[in-house]
């Protein structure tokens, strides 16, 4: 705690209550003495008989050597010619050092060799920790970096270069963006470091790509890969799993954290605008990417689904990927280089089937967003492509089949796996 000041001319000197201790400060700072600063004592006298120490000195003028006041005078004479002050121009100075705009002219490096020095700070920064991964993503970009303009200077490198590399690369306008940052990064950390001035990643526009339709899965496809789910013993962990992502449009990521608790299926049906409501999915904060929870009826193809597979898992861990793979492959889909369009899987080809399929028959991108658990914005950018209502109709009358004996499986793999 602070009292009254027991000297209030230059020195200022004062009480300090620190942790129940009397101590005594005495104030040298001022804009118009440079050397000033606290100084701490433990009786009032000391610190009284120090500011005056500093008074007398500063009247006397014998804080500076004669050095100093020589070079102060000579300085001081030369910059009124120009009409300059001495405090102007060592404003001027400081903002420059302080900001480190500009190396002298010895000291500058080619990019490559201010690569190296960025990489290196990055490995030995002390106050933020770096992730490996972050470390490694730094040291590629610094790799591709050096291949472009390796052997510039800093001010040899253009916004004209950046556009170039980024028109050139073949990567998405996501990936364009990422090498627009990690760049921008690089030229960021020189400018900070005073290696020169302006950044030539900086204020460029990536083209944004018409989005194409997404891809989705034939009727008949469908139909198969629910055929082979329901009838092979090797595909059934996946019955569920799949009536729900075609059905109710949930995300892969929400349907391996599904469990029948948060099934509420009903034994008869609600008729809504929306068609017969069967009760609903509930999709929890923790379930879902987007963190927002919400409620997924479920429609009468998905209800007489679930009835059928009441029983079973919706989601089996064990060998999830090579049993889907599987299917699919028994579906149609190739996995060989020379693969065409109309065989290639596209991810996430379930849940876009679903949305294009809902669409048409409903007509309502509102609704269509909410079920999904995205924004109206995206479904309108995504969903372009409207089928007519006859098209999409036989989607909806898909129904399980009829309980009978499975076909032999060759593989080991059982219902219990």
């Amino acid at each position: 705690m602070s009292k009254e000041p027991l000297r209030k001319s230059f020195p200022r000197v004062r009480e300090v209550i620190k942790n129940g201790t009397a101590r005594y400060v005495c104030d040298s700072r001022s804009k118009n003495f440079a050397a000033g600063k606290q100084e701490w004592f433990s009786t009032k006298q000391d610190a009284l008989t120090r500011a005056k120490e500093i008074e007398e000195a500063i009247s006397k003028g014998n804080t500076l050597t004669t050095e100093e006041r020589n070079l102060f005078i000579r300085y001081r004479d030369a910059l009124a010619l120009h009409g300059k002050t001495m405090e102007e121009v060592l404003e001027t100075a400081l903002k420059r050092a302080s900001n480190k705009t500009i190396k002298d002219e010895e000291d500058k490096k080619t990019i490559a060799e201010l690569v190296d020095l960025w990489i290196e700070n990055k490995k030995k920064q002390e106050f933020t920790s770096i992730r490996p991964v972050t470390l490694k993503e730094i040291e590629y970009t610094g790799k591709k970096i050096k291949s472009l303009w390796g052997g510039y200077q800093y001010r040899t490198v253009q916004k004209d270069d950046v556009v170039a590399f980024l028109a050139a690369h073949k990567g998405s306008y996501t990936t364009k963006k990422n090498w627009k940052v990690r760049i921008g990064g690089f030229f960021n950390w020189c400018i900070n470091e005073g290696w020169g001035r302006g950044n030539p990643a900086k204020n460029i526009e990536i083209e944004k790509p018409t989005p194409n339709p997404p891809e989705i899965i034939s009727i008949d496809r469908v139909k198969r890969m629910l055929e082979l789910a329901q009838t092979s013993p090797r595909f059934r962990p996946l019955a569920n799993y799949l009536a729900i992502g075609f059905f109710a449009g949930l995300r892969p990521f929400e349907l391996t954290r599904l469990t029948w608790r948060y099934i509420d299926l009903k034994e008869k049906p609600v008729v809504t605008k929306w068609g017969e409501s069967w009760g609903a999915i509930e999709i929890r904060t923790e379930m879902t990417k987007t963190k927002t929870p919400r409620f997924v009826p479920i429609n009468a193809t998905l209800a007489a689904f679930l009835h059928r597979f009441k029983n079973e898992p919706i989601y089996v861990k064990r060998n999830f990927t090579k049993r889907f793979v599987a299917l699919r492959q028994s579906a149609g889909y190739g996995f060989t280089k020379d693969r065409t369009d109309e065989n290639r899987w596209t991810p996430d080809s379930v849940r876009h089937t679903f949305a294009s399929m809902w669409l048409p028959i409903y007509d309502s991108r509102n609704k269509l967003a909410e079920i999904m658990g995205n924004s109206t914005e995206v479904i309108r950018r995504h969903y372009l492509r409207h089928l007519q209502p006859e098209d999409a109709a036989p989607y909806w009358e898909i129904r399980p089949q009829p309980e009978v004996k499975m076909e032999n499986d060759s593989s080991n793999e059982t219902l219990a796996d």
